[in-house]
């Protein structure tokens, strides 16, 4: 492909420099006649001179033209290259820092999770502690019930030990101490 490429472009360079020298030298004679390199190639008529001078001056800016083409494609396609690599560069960066993220969420999430089951564990063992307690403050309320004290509050009366002995009261002494208070 590069072989064909150069060869194209001497045979459009020798075209070229063949073609402009022709144009030139015949149009600056006088007579009618193509002229190369200062050398008579075909005597003509007026009229085929200017058609063919016009024919060789169309080749070489259909060729000149060519080569402008080409070369603001070469150009695009090289900056086209440089910025699909740009973005191919963006799109692994990107990538890399999502897979980094997400081995890091794994690493995170397998910490929560050991977390949770802790906290779960500690959670479950208060609450048979709690439960437990709770059992055993019911046990105790049950186990200072007595069936009398049950009849005092049916009466609508409490009954309180009387902890005061300084009063000094002789009535006071003569009873049990007890005072009651209506439910």
């Amino acid at each position: 492909m590069l072989v064909l490429a150069f060869l194209l472009a001497a045979l459009s360079t020798a075209w070229i420099a063949f073609a402009v020298d022709i144009v030139i030298e015949s149009t600056l004679n006088d007579s009618n006649r193509f002229v190369l390199f200062g050398r008579t190639v075909i005597d003509t008529s007026a009229t085929v001179e200017v058609f063919v001078c016009v024919a060789l001056g169309m080749t070489v800016a259909a060729i000149v033209t060519a080569w402008l083409v080409g070369s603001a494609r070469r150009k695009r396609e090289v900056q086209l290259r440089a910025d699909v690599d740009t973005r191919w560069e963006e799109i692994s960066t990107r990538n890399a820092g999502m897979e980094a993220r997400n081995e890091l969420l794994e690493w995170r999430y397998q910490d929560l999770q050991e977390q949770v089951e802790v906290l779960v564990a500690r959670r479950d063992e208060l609450l048979s502690h709690s439960h437990r307690d709770l059992e055993e403050a019911k046990e105790a309320v049950r186990s200072t019930r007595s069936r009398d004290a049950l009849r005092q509050l049916q009466d609508g009366v409490i009954v309180l030990p009387d902890t005061d002995d300084e009063t000094g009261d002789p009535a006071a002494e003569g009873s049990d101490h007890i005072t009651r208070f209506p439910a």
